[in-house]
């Protein structure tokens, strides 16, 4: 589900059931609305926790937001646990 971007800047991450069937959806803005994936090649993600854990930007990321205004992009990597 995550390789699908949505118009809130973030990938999906969760779906959403309705009448149309499951609809790829951000819990984080409450959004379903999917647009055209950025160019992300060249571009790096760090850990919206600033614990110092970079990678390279890719929709299949936790939690990713795409930062069109910023050097870097964001993600989370686990680094406070999953639960």
């Amino acid at each position: 589900m995550s390789e699908v971007y949505l118009k809130c800047g973030h990938s999906a991450h969760a779906v959403k059931k309705t009448a149309e069937g499951n609809v790829p959806w951000c819990v984080i803005c409450d959004c379903g609305e999917i647009v055209a994936s950025p160019t992300l090649e060249g571009r790096t993600a760090h850990c919206f926790y600033r614990c110092g854990n970079t990678k390279p930007s890719s929709l299949s990321l936790a939690f990713f937001e795409y930062k069109p205004d910023k050097d870097e992009d964001e993600y989370y990597c686990g680094c406070f646990g999953w639960d």
